[in-house]
């Protein structure tokens, strides 16, 4: 299968669309083997393969374009690629076993590369397989590059050459799964360190920020004035702009503590609790589209309530992940009220609360991310066995009032093996299957 995705054979423009290509269908970038297999060997009564002559089968002289090809000349007869296609016919057609051993994971390296424009690096693909062996598959891969202006690479050999400055990734695809890496070029400035060591650095995104724009050898913006502070803390804490009295008497302050002053007195004040509940109300989803006045109203109380007690970003979502109870009494029990099932609330958890888009990974692994589609099934059995009693979801009638509980059974099917992946986070571990315990 690297063969035919390095070819781009089961790309989303070709075989690999929803509906195939010219009658013939592969998996997204290969993330069903089984089904590829089954589709190359045995569909419309295995005609793409011939046993008797492997270099006469459909499934190979369609890419070299010996026959009308729709997608052009893809491999060459004297190519390796071709010349492993045709050994696998000779060899059986064999399909993916139970005795195999799996991917579990690709590298790129180097991971973290800062270069000169001009410079050239070969790039190392490594797949990582369930018996605990290492294989360079380089050769296999497919490259790309995420900002050509920046380094362009080679997609067939994994050369990048730096042809710009700033940061930019290069992707690699093998056997559906992708990895990636990034190269930085810096600027050809001359920037004394003194400078970057002189820069405030109030918290740990300041010293982030200055870390890379001293990689990327830019010199770090002058702070902002006092007017241009205070306009921006009113508009971010409060969301809306100062008075001319406030602006004059701020900028008439000579205290040094004077910005964190502004900052705790916004802070304290309701308009800070009136904006940022009317702001974090479309992300954790408060809508009377989607609830009943009452639910709205015990879903909406409790968010206010801890934008009040300024309550961690980590408590606040720990309290919505995790809710159970009445949702008429425990107001944060709301978000699962809205979600029907454990592939939506998985979705919406991953893009609210980790900035995350998995919806992709639900039909295949995702073509532009690293996640898969077991990943997606494992992360959403996280919430298969939160069950609710009551109002049944109708946001047209009835009183909105439901009670969350946690079953101590119950899976979340993966619809392509017909079996529940192992409850687990995105990259974490899994956790045992028979385990009673809140998977949350």
């Amino acid at each position: 299968m690297p063969v035919l995705s390095k070819a781009g054979c089961n790309s989303g423009g070709c075989h690999g669309a929803l509906a195939g290509k010219g009658g013939f269908r592969l998996s997204l970038n290969a993330y069903d083997p089984a089904t590829d297999h089954y589709n190359i060997t045995r569909e419309n009564r295995g005609r793409r393969i011939e046993f008797a002559d492997p270099a006469r089968s459909l499934f190979v002289i369609k890419p070299t374009a010996a026959v009308r090809h729709k997608g052009g000349k893809l491999l060459h007869e004297d190519s390796d690629d071709y010349k492993l296609l045709v050994k696998w016919i000779q060899q059986g057609a064999l399909g993916p076993s139970t005795d195999d051993t799996e991917l579990n994971r690709i590298e790129l390296s180097p991971a973290l590369s800062q270069l000169n424009k001009g410079d050239t690096q070969q790039l190392t693909v490594h797949a990582f397989f369930s018996d605990g062996t290492k294989r360079d598959v380089t050769r296999w891969a497919r490259f790309t590059s995420t900002d050509a202006t920046i380094a362009e690479v080679d997609e067939a050999t994994g050369l990048a050459n730096v042809i710009g400055y700033g940061e930019g990734a290069i992707s690699v695809w093998y056997s559906g799964l992708i990895a990636l890496a990034r190269i930085t070029s810096p600027w050809p400035s001359a920037i004394p360190d003194e400078v970057f060591a002189r820069t405030p650095k109030r918290n740990v995104i300041d010293k982030r920020v200055i870390e890379q724009l001293r990689r990327l050898n830019l010199k770090p913006s002058k702070p902002s004035s006092d007017s241009e502070f205070i306009r921006r803390v009113y508009l971010d804490v409060v969301g809306m702009l100062p008075t001319p009295q406030e602006t004059k008497a701020f900028l008439a302050d000579t205290t040094e503590t004077k910005r964190d002053d502004l900052i705790e007195k916004l802070l304290a004040q309701p308009e800070f609790v009136d904006y940022w509940t009317y702001r974090l109300s479309d992300l954790f989803l408060i809508s009377s589209k989607k609830l009943r006045p009452l639910a709205l109203k015990a879903y909406y109380n409790w968010l206010r309530g801890e934008i009040e007690k300024i309550t961690p970003w980590d408590q606040l979502v720990r309290q919505v992940v995790a809710a159970k109870g009445d949702t008429l009494k425990n107001g944060a029990a709301n978000f699962y009220s809205i979600h029907q099932d454990p592939e939506t609330m998985a979705e919406n958890v991953s893009q609210a609360f980790m900035s995350l888009s998995i919806n992709c990974a639900k039909c295949h692994n995702h073509p532009l991310e690293k996640w898969t589609n077991d990943q997606y099934y494992s992360f959403a059995n996280l919430f298969a066995r939160v069950r609710a009693k009551g109002w049944g979801g109708d946001a047209r009638s009835g009183d909105g009032a439901r009670t969350l509980f946690i079953a101590d059974r119950g899976d979340l099917i993966q619809p392509r093996t017909g079996k529940p992946q192992p409850p687990a986070p995105l990259d974490g571990q899994a956790i045992a299957s028979d385990s009673t315990e809140d998977r949350r």
